[in-house]
C-alpha cells in the first residue's frame, strides 16, 4: 500500500506546488475584499483544482496503458483504488488543515459566523470530499479516461456530491426541527453539529458502496 500511495503522490507532486501557491493567492484575494468564509471558498476552490489535476494525470496514465501495466502486477485490485482515495482525502485534509489554520487568525465580522464555519461549513467540506472523490473516479473509468470523460466526470462528481449532502443537511435538520418541535431558526448548536455527523456517516456509506462498485468495475475492465 506504501508503494501505491507513493505512486499516486509521484504523478502529482509536480503539481503540489502549484496548488499550495494557488490557495494563498486566492485567499489573500478572498481576504482582501473581505469575503465571508474565505477561508472555506479557498480550500473548496483548490481541492477541486486538486481533484480536477489528479484526473489529468490519472489520464495520462490511461493514455499511456501504464493502468493497463499496473493491473499485471501481482497487486489487490481492490488497493489500487484504496491507495487513489487515501491519497486524494490525504490532500483533502491539508487543503482543509491549511484553511483552519489561517482561520483561526482571520475571524469572521459576525460571530455566528463563526460558529457556522466551524459546526456546519468544514463538516459539509469533508462530507463533500467523502462522495466527490468516489463519484468523479468511478464515472472517469467508466467513461473509459479520455479527456471529455474527465471533464464529465469531475462535473458529475462536482454536481452528485453538493446535491446529496445538501438534500441530507437540509433533511436532517428539518427532521431534528420536527423532532423537538423547534423552529429551524432556534435550533441549538448541538442538534445542528449533531446533523452534520449523521450526514457524515451516510457519507461515509456512501463512500463504501460506490468503492466497492468502482473495485467491481475496475476487475471487470481488467479482464
Amino acid at each position: 500500500m506504501k508503494g501505491l500511495f507513493l505512486k499516486e503522490f509521484y504523478n502529482i507532486k509536480d503539481d503540489i506546488h502549484t496548488i499550495i501557491i494557488l490557495e494563498v493567492v486566492l485567499l489573500g484575494i478572498y481576504i482582501f475584499i473581505n469575503t465571508p468564509f474565505a477561508d472555506l471558498i479557498t480550500g473548496f476552490i483548490v481541492f477541486i483544482g486538486a481533484s480536477s489535476t489528479y484526473l489529468r494525470c490519472e489520464m495520462l496514465n490511461y493514455k499511456n496503458n501504464f493502468n493497463m501495466y499496473e493491473k499485471t502486477l501481482p497487486l489487490n485490485l481492490n488497493k489500487i483504488i484504496l491507495s487513489k482515495y487515501l491519497f486524494m482525502f490525504s490532500l483533502m485534509v491539508i487543503i482543509i488543515s491549511i484553511s483552519f489554520i489561517i482561520s483561526l487568525f482571520f475571524k469572521e465580522d459576525i460571530e455566528i459566523l463563526n460558529t457556522l464555519k466551524y459546526s456546519l461549513g468544514y463538516v459539509f467540506f469533508i462530507n463533500f470530499s467523502l462522495i466527490y472523490v468516489p463519484v468523479s473516479y468511478l464515472f472517469f473509468i467508466l467513461l473509459k479516461g479520455n479527456i471529455v470523460g474527465t471533464i464529465v466526470a469531475n462535473m458529475l462528481g462536482l454536481f452528485l456530491s453538493m446535491f446529496l449532502n445538501i438534500l441530507c443537511s437540509t433533511g436532517l435538520v428539518f427532521f431534528f426541527s420536527k423532532s423537538t418541535n423547534v423552529i429551524i431558526e432556534k435550533l441549538t448548536m448541538p442538534i445542528i453539529i449533531k446533523s452534520g455527523l449523521l450526514n457524515f456517516v451516510f457519507s461515509f456509506i456512501i463512500m463504501f458502496f460506490i468503492y466497492k462498485l468502482t473495485c467491481f468495475v475496475y476487475k471487470k475492465q481488467s479482464l
